[in-house]
């Protein structure tokens, strides 16, 4: 007969794995890019997203007549579903269709009237990748750490800069907030005599 084999905690079965793993550096993508990433800190929106009632966080309201014949299942009575393994085909359609939805629902926020603002970002963006990236090239000797202080300390900077004017940007009128960024973005090439 063989020993009894001691079996992990939870806790420490999951420190046993994780201590095998290493963090990776963070990096930059474009929104479209970052579907299926994870955030490396945390973000706040400048606005209400959607700008409506939303189901989701909002709930339904119906009568009582309208769901006749349903039945109302709480999420944890779905317990005895959750411990069989999901169907193959079913579970890639279902992420097809997220992945989808997420895609679309990014383009929407592009399509937005608010599309001055998101121009006047990225162009302070790139400006600020370019200005961080010659700064760090006159530093050879910095570690990826340190090359990663400076990168989050002028994004957060940027952002911070940014925050009061982008509010302000987006109380008015679609047509002056374009105007005013197109104005602004036009000097800001004039100015830095378009060196890009």
């Amino acid at each position: 007969m063989t020993a009894p084999v001691e079996m992990l905690t939870v806790a420490e079965a999951r420190a046993a794995i994780l201590e095998r793993f290493a963090s990776l550096e963070p990096e930059t993508v474009l929104l479209l890019d970052a579907v299926d990433r994870v955030l490396t800190e945390r973000i706040e929106a400048d606005v209400d997203l959607p700008p409506f009632d939303n189901s989701s966080m909002d709930g339904y309201a119906v009568r009582a007549l309208d769901i006749a014949g349903i039945t109302y299942v709480d999420v944890d009575a779905l317990g005895p579903w959750a411990s069989r393994p999901p169907n193959p085909m079913a579970l890639a359609r279902a992420e097809a269709r997220i992945h989808e939805e997420a895609r679309g629902f990014v383009e929407g926020l592009r399509s937005r009237d608010e599309d001055a603002v998101a121009a006047l970002r990225r162009a302070v963006e790139v400006l600020r990748t370019k200005e961080v990236e010659e700064a760090l090239a006159r530093l050879p000797s910095a570690s990826a750490a340190e090359r990663a202080v400076i990168d989050k300390l002028t994004s957060r900077l940027v952002n911070r800069l940014l925050h009061a004017p982008t509010r302000r940007l987006r109380e008015l009128a679609t047509g002056e907030r374009e105007f005013l960024v197109r104005s602004f973005l036009s000097s800001w090439r004039d100015l830095r005599g378009d060196r890009e």
